[in-house]
């Protein structure tokens, strides 16, 4: 037992992982997260820096710079009938027919407290996370099953057209801790996986929200249910 306040997380194989920590000490999301990208990438998928909700069954990617309002846009999304897959983080892999899919993770979702009615009327009840936002826990797709990629949302400073040629080095910078990553066996077949999903699915670009205007998100995410509903 670790007693200097340390929590360490070794990667021992892509099937196990060994934390080490004080027991007073809560373990670090973030270091899951990582370590959990970790295990992932080693099994063959491709962890996304994205938020995943799933429409009619159907999964909507979200990805996007850090503060361009991932985890607010997939709040708007569950706030209108859809179910979280997984926030912040979302692994890439492929059906036994070649189909993109994105696997269920977190079970909960980050917002400022001002964002918190994306959710609908009753969000519902929430802890206090890290940087001044509250943990909801809203509908969540549940189980394990892997749900196919629908729509792929890349969140920026404008709406302009993605050119395929241009999507998939758009997205490979969201590979979730990239740096990391790049250093892992199976770079190539990462970057590869992310090429096919942009070949499956049009790399749609939304304009980001970063002052957290509520009515704006919300009337984004209408106008992308009504295009693939």
């Amino acid at each position: 037992m670790l007693t200097d306040g340390r929590t360490v997380i070794d990667i021992v194989a892509s099937d196990r992982m060994i934390v080490s920590q004080p027991e007073e000490v809560p373990l670090c999301a973030q270091f899951f997260g990582v370590a959990v990208a970790v295990v992932m990438a080693l099994r063959g998928m491709a962890p996304l820096h994205a938020s995943a909700v799933a429409i009619d069954g159907r999964a909507t990617l979200v990805c996007g710079t850090s503060g361009a309002g991932k985890s607010s846009f997939a709040a708007a999304l569950i706030g209108q009938g859809g179910r979280l897959i997984s926030d912040d983080l979302s692994v890439l892999m492929f059906d036994d027919s070649g189909h993109a899919c994105v696997l269920p993770g977190r079970t909960t979702i980050r917002l400022f407290p001002e964002l918190a009615r994306l959710l609908g009327d009753n969000p519902g009840p929430s802890v206090l996370s890290d940087g001044g936002k509250l943990r909801f826990r809203p509908p969540h797709v549940g189980g394990m099953a892997p749900i196919p990629v629908n729509a792929l949302v890349h969140l920026d400073a404008s709406d302009t057209p993605i050119p395929r040629t241009l999507a998939t080095n758009l997205l490979v910078q969201q590979v979730y801790r990239r740096p990391a990553m790049m250093r892992l066996p199976g770079s190539a077949a990462r970057f590869g996986m992310i090429d096919a999903l942009c070949t499956q699915v049009p790399l749609q670009r939304i304009v980001g929200l970063a002052d957290r205007n509520v009515d704006a998100f919300v009337s984004r995410a209408k106008h992308l249910l009504g295009q693939h509903r």
